[in-house]
């Protein structure tokens, strides 16, 4: 059952890589971006004596910061994004009569949560776009 679970984990692991998970793609790191500009700047990891000396603190540092860019940065981008998406899809620009609208209102309320969650599990795991906060009214407007 282990063996099978972590065969599972691998398969998913590199099909994550190979779709282009969005963890992956550089402009979706804002906190490991954030690292490796210190230690740029810093210039601590010019040596290689110095990469081995850092390597205790920089590989826990740096997993965290993977951890919360996947897990908190991300999906929080994302959702913004995912709103503006449902927003323009579903309720901007509605075409046919008002007559059409109030036929169409219930099954837009009921697609608006499906395609949200869709939008943003997408935008979440896989680099569609660069996820970034859009600046001023929630949709960038």
């Amino acid at each position: 059952m282990l063996k099978r679970l972590i065969c599972l984990a691998a398969l998913f692991a590199m099909a994550s890589f190979l779709m282009g998970c969005g963890l992956f793609t550089r402009e979706n790191r804002p906190t490991l971006n954030v690292l490796d500009r210190t230690v740029e700047k810093a210039e601590l990891a010019k040596s290689p004596a110095t990469q081995i000396a850092l390597f205790p603190v920089a590989l826990p540092v740096g997993v965290t910061a993977g951890v919360v860019d996947a897990f908190v940065f991300i999906p929080a981008f994302s959702a913004q994004k995912a709103f503006c998406d449902t927003a323009a899809v579903v309720w901007e620009n509605p075409q046919g009569s008002d007559f059409r609208q109030a036929m169409l209102i219930v099954p837009k309320i009921a697609i608006t949560p499906v395609f949200f969650v869709g939008d943003w599990l997408a935008t979440s795991l896989f680099h569609i776009r660069e996820i970034k906060p859009v600046r001023g009214a929630i949709c960038g407007k």
